[in-house]
């Protein structure tokens, strides 16, 4: 992954964008689902993924959501379905985390903080939380 994001930064911005934008789903359309999962092995593609995006988590839970919804969650069933232990139930957990994580990060902004930010033309509306606390 470290290779991924050094490679990137080496990158024109058109090229980091497109490669930032359509990563996770050129992995998942391949069947790449190891290099998929990969992408949420730590923290990296998370932080790359947000920066890119003008620091807003929309377009890094685009990649999450089919990684666990379309990968995990249905080798899971598979593997219960077959009788064996659903090793991929981690996957499940180790997503839904990520994804509750990101929820409550939005949710613990005061509002204040926020309306001061987009007025002092710091944040974009795209960028300020949909919830605040």
């Amino acid at each position: 992954m470290s290779s991924l994001l050094e490679r990137l930064k080496t990158l024109d911005s058109e090229r980091q964008r497109y490669i930032l934008e359509t990563l996770a789903d050129h992995l998942n359309e391949a069947g790449q689902y190891d290099h998929l999962r990969a992408l949420f092995d730590n923290d990296a593609w998370m932080h790359a993924r947000f920066e890119g995006s003008g620091y807003i988590y929309d377009g890094y839970i685009k990649d999450l959501m089919p990684a666990w919804q379309e990968n995990a969650h249905q080798q899971a069933l598979q593997q219960i379905e077959a009788g064996e232990e659903p090793t991929a139930i981690a996957y499940c957990v180790r997503y839904a985390l990520i994804r509750t994580t990101i929820n409550s990060i939005a949710t613990n902004y005061i509002s204040g903080l926020i309306t001061q930010a987009m007025g002092s033309g710091l944040w974009s509306a795209s960028q300020a939380p949909e919830r605040c606390g």
